[in-house]
């Protein structure tokens, strides 16, 4: 008999064609933790029987959903499969496309999300297979002395630990290599108030932690009455979920802290209503790089207060919004992909440099 250990477990992800439909995992993605959870809604009999205790209850319908924290990396190829964090990042997002010159994956948000991924978990008891998770958004962060990680909200349409698509034998051929962390001290971050130049060295703010959230306000478990054949979002069980789909404005904020307060540049520009631009680069070689960019920003708070005799910080809260609504729907026009010309239109994007040379997914 085995023993779940989480030093046994590793997770393994592969893009569905269909939703409902589980497919073999491709991509071993570097897992920190895990949450999903298999709840059954519980229905009471409370009709009057003339005794006091309760009669036993009814199951209801299943949702399954929960987080998936995993490391930022930079993918790697090994034996035609992928150890790294680009097929999660690109699902929540919606669209990636491959920029042959660069060689990079430009992944961009969509307008709706409809691309769904098998995920299968190795914990040595059993393989847990979550079919048809679909992300929530996700978070990333990171400080000094750490590296960069991501937190993802599934929700998913099954949840199986017999009759699974993958066995421990498929994702023990998941690749062993180690792919390269991305450390916070990799990054440089930029920000400027200046909206009509690109950001430069001299936009440069130096930070100790950072966190970027990305809610893409997908709907939450619902269930219907079933159709005699599979239609999204509807399906052909009423006790597992309808498809999930976009339920309200997606919503992007950043956090960040500046270790010494020295100047009043940010709440001036709260003060003033004035629109920001930043972007991170994520630097660990010519190959192996990471770009986040978010082209329109207001800050909506800061806060350097005295908590005592010590160094006062500034953190700085800022909400996104689409680069193309900047200057009553001009746009920003001076933040592009490392093509030059490629604008980012939403609240952010992400561009990725590493072993990849294709698109994500398509």
């Amino acid at each position: 008999m085995s023993t779940g250990k989480g030093i046994s477990g590793y997770l393994g992800a592969g893009k569905e064609t269909t939703y409902r439909t589980a497919v073999t995992v491709t991509d071993k993605i570097p897992l920190l933790s895990e949450g999903i959870t298999q709840e059954y809604a519980r229905i009471e009999s409370m009709w009057f029987d003339g005794n006091a205790g309760k009669r036993g209850d009814n199951q209801g319908p299943m949702s399954v959903q929960g987080p998936v924290e995993f490391a930022l990396v930079h993918d790697e190829l090994d034996s035609g499969e992928w150890v790294g964090c680009n097929l999660p990042l690109a699902l929540a997002m919606g669209t990636a496309t491959w920029d042959a010159v660069n060689s990079s994956n430009q992944l961009t948000l969509a307008s709706e999300l409809s691309t769904s991924m098998t995920i299968a978990i190795e914990k040595a008891v059993s393989v847990h297979e979550v079919v048809s998770a679909i992300p929530k958004g996700f978070t990333l962060s990171g400080g000094a002395g750490e590296i960069i990680t991501a937190s993802m909200d599934l929700i998913a349409y099954d949840y199986l630990i017999t009759g699974q698509t993958n066995a421990s034998a498929d994702l023990s051929t998941l690749p062993s290599v180690i792919p390269t962390e991305i450390l916070f001290c990799d990054n440089t971050f930029r920000m400027a108030t200046d909206m009509s130049d690109a950001l430069a060295a001299g936009d440069k703010v130096s930070i100790s932690n950072f966190t970027l959230t990305y809610d893409a306000m997908m709907s939450d478990p619902e269930f219907a009455t079933p159709l005699n054949a599979a239609s999204d979002p509807y399906g052909t069980v009423c006790g597992k979920t309808m498809k999930p789909e976009r339920n309200g404005f997606r919503n992007v904020t950043l956090e960040i802290r500046i270790p010494r307060y020295t100047a009043d540049t940010w709440r001036t520009a709260m003060n003033n209503d004035s629109a920001i631009q930043a972007d991170f680069t994520l630097y660990t070689s010519a190959s192996k790089v990471m770009y986040i960019y978010l082209p329109f920003m207001k800050v909506t708070n800061v806060v350097d207060s005295i908590a005592g005799e010590s160094f006062i910080e500034q953190v700085v809260t800022l909400q996104a919004f689409r680069g193309a609504s900047y200057n009553s729907g001009g746009g920003n026009t001076v933040m592009h992909m490392q093509d030059g010309s490629t604008n980012i239109d939403e609240e952010f994007a992400i561009e990725t440099i590493n072993d990849r040379a294709a698109v994500v997914f398509s």
